[in-house]
């Protein structure tokens, strides 16, 4: 039997969560770590497009857009185009129309290892079409109070799904978005959703950072733009997250493998580890040194014996 990719839905009705930034980051580094990832653009606004690809599209997957090589490595996207808004219309008049994403990604679950949807801020028929089209749900949620509400939203229409449709939707995960380290707001949002969400919540937090809005008018990923920025490793430890819960890898072989990759887009801040405990060894040897200069003071002893033996000695030459 086929081995089908994950079809990851990355939605929250609310505008503004970061939910652009979440799907193009989070392929870029599943992409480094070796898997091949489709980015699928379900959004007339096109930023997921344009951040991957400046090249303007004017059809969508509705109306047989085809996949494309985007600037991140393993990455490719089957954009937005500009007809999107006007097949919205049309699937929402259809019968079955919101099942369409589901029929044209069939295909696309065969030759990828992972797809990532990106979604527009609301509840109608393009999120939809999505979230009948996903095996997970991916929530981006911003550090804010407001921002629970529109959760419980999301999370009720998606139960609405599941008992028209009989969806097998999994949560796989909600990620604290634009969270500001220190701040007595964020921990206290982050405190109330890890408490009625517990292990769905993932333990990394996206902070804010000027170099997560920066990268896309580059048409860039952070692991390209600003690999050592904070939003930039943050992204690496949840792509770690996001492949150990979805299970893509072999037994526990995943977690090892997921590492690595992690320790190789992270290579400038492991390597500014690994000098650090390289002084360490210098500071080892230096001590050394101070032992073997106590060493060639129990030596001087021992000459000062033999500096005595060749003074009985020495009149035989002469």
């Amino acid at each position: 039997m086929e081995q089908l990719a994950p079809v990851v839905v990355v939605s929250n009705q609310k505008g503004g969560v970061g939910k652009t930034t979440t799907v193009v980051n989070l392929a870029a580094y599943a992409g480094l770590a070796g898997k091949k990832v489709l980015v699928v653009d379900n959004d007339p606004q096109a930023n997921a497009s344009s951040a991957l690809n400046k090249t303007p599209f004017e059809r969508s997957i509705y109306s047989g857009a085809e996949a494309v090589e985007t600037s991140a490595d393993g990455v490719h996207l089957v954009p937005s185009g500009a007809d999107l808004a006007d097949q919205e219309r049309r699937l929402a008049g259809e019968v079955g129309g919101s099942l369409a994403l589901r029929d044209r990604l069939k295909q696309h679950r065969v030759n990828f290892d992972l797809i990532i949807v990106d979604c527009p801020p609301n509840l109608t028929c393009l999120p939809t079409n999505a979230l009948l089209a996903a095996t997970h749900l991916l929530v981006p949620l911003q550090s804010e109070y407001f921002a629970l509400e529109g959760l419980s939203q999301l999370l009720a229409h998606v139960d609405g799904l599941r008992q028209d449709h009989e969806l097998q939707l999994t949560l796989c995960g909600i990620l604290l978005t634009m969270a500001t380290p220190g701040s007595a707001l964020s921990q206290g949002v982050a405190s109330e959703v890890r408490r009625h969400f517990g292990d769905s919540v993932f333990a990394t937090a996206i902070p804010r950072d000027e170099s997560a809005a920066a990268a896309p008018s580059h048409a860039r990923a952070l692991v390209d733009h600003d690999p050592l920025s904070p939003a930039a490793l943050a992204y690496l430890a949840a792509t770690k997250e996001l492949l150990q819960r979805l299970g893509l890898g072999l037994g526990q072989r995943p977690a090892a493998s997921d590492q690595r990759p992690a320790a190789s887009g992270q290579q400038p801040a492991a390597s500014s580890q690994r000098p650090a405990a390289s002084s360490q060894r210098p500071a080892t040897s230096s001590q050394r040194p101070a032992t073997s200069d106590q060493r060639p003071a129990t030596s001087d002893q021992r000459p000062a014996t033999s500096d005595q033996r060749p003074a009985a000695a020495s009149p035989e030459p002469r």
